[in-house]
């Protein structure tokens, strides 16, 4: 028995030490996170405008087609605290920052990690970006102070990034490029809306909950004297007959608000008929041709 006990000891004491090294190793494997919070961290005092929030940004906004130094630092999938955590973070230090552009998604308001139920948001990709912000960003939900492992927690491609594969999804100035010819075949079904349950017994407290996020980056901006612009991405023909004139109007009546509140500025280009069906990756995301040319837009009409 004694000596079983040692076996199983020195087992657990193995399993212990690869798992820690493997931790540690992966610190070292760049990933779109540590490139995009880098290239923050680097270029704080040469980004004039920065380009925050979700995939409608990150995959919607080509920086190089904004002006001069612009970046994109959105990411696919992210809740709107960690832009929230990071525009405090790093705005107030940014001195010749003068836009930040920010989607303003369908629904939006019903996306929360506090109240899950009403959007049916995946878990794994909640732990995802609780465990890479807290780990390379210091960035804690809720300031819930705990060790996140990547083993665990992540479902990023952890082997791809240990055998040296580009784990880096986006271009140097942070748009996620999809090509037309990498659509699938039922794109237009892909991505598409849902009605929310606006009659949830929470619904109220979530669209609180997100319209606070949304103030507080309005807040920091403007002490800083940057100009906030919201905008919403373009959809297809498709995810247009999905979406319906209430939940339209919610996303209108949060803009409304911003914009009375703290001077935002915002444009709706949800039934803009210059985006064609070769623009869109799926129902509700653009491709980078569709990129390009909303850059150009937001550009002509708010950067001049």
């Amino acid at each position: 028995m004694k000596k079983f006990l040692i076996y199983i000891s020195g087992f657990s004491i193995l399993v212990f030490i690869l798992f820690g090294g493997v931790e540690l190793l992966l610190l070292l494997v760049p990933n779109e996170y540590t490139y995009k919070l880098n290239y923050l961290k680097r270029h704080k005092d040469d980004i004039k405008c920065l380009v925050i929030g979700n995939s409608h940004a990150s995959t919607g906004i080509d920086a190089g087609r904004l002006g001069d130094s612009a970046f994109n630092a959105a990411i696919s999938g992210r809740f709107i605290y960690y832009d929230a955590k990071l525009a405090e973070l790093y705005i107030p230090e940014m001195r010749n920052l003068r836009f930040v552009i920010m989607p303003l998604s369908y629904d939006t308001q019903y996306f929360s990690y506090q109240y899950k139920d009403i959007w049916n948001y995946p878990s794994d990709f909640e732990t995802t970006y609780r465990c890479m912000y807290a780990k390379y960003a210091g960035i804690y939900y809720n300031n819930e102070r705990q060790y996140c492992s990547e083993i665990l927690f992540s479902k990023m491609n952890l082997l791809g990034r240990l055998l040296g594969r580009n784990q880096i999804m986006c271009d140097s100035l942070g748009l996620e490029r999809f090509p037309l010819t990498e659509r699938r075949n039922d794109w237009d079904k892909a991505s598409l809306v849902r009605e929310r349950l606006k009659s949830h017994k929470n619904a109220e407290k979530c669209v609180d909950e997100i319209t606070g996020y949304f103030e507080r980056i309005c807040k920091v901006c403007k002490d800083a004297n940057v100009q906030l612009i919201l905008f919403t991405i373009p959809y297809y023909k498709t995810a247009r007959d999905s979406v319906t004139q209430t939940g339209v109007k919610e996303m209108h009546s949060i803009a409304e608000r911003l914009c009375r509140c703290y001077g935002v500025k915002y444009h709706d280009y949800m039934y803009d008929n210059r985006f064609s069906e070769a623009d869109f990756k799926n129902a509700t995301h653009l491709n980078e041709l569709g990129a390009a040319k909303l850059s150009d837009i937001i550009r002509e009409d708010f950067l001049k």
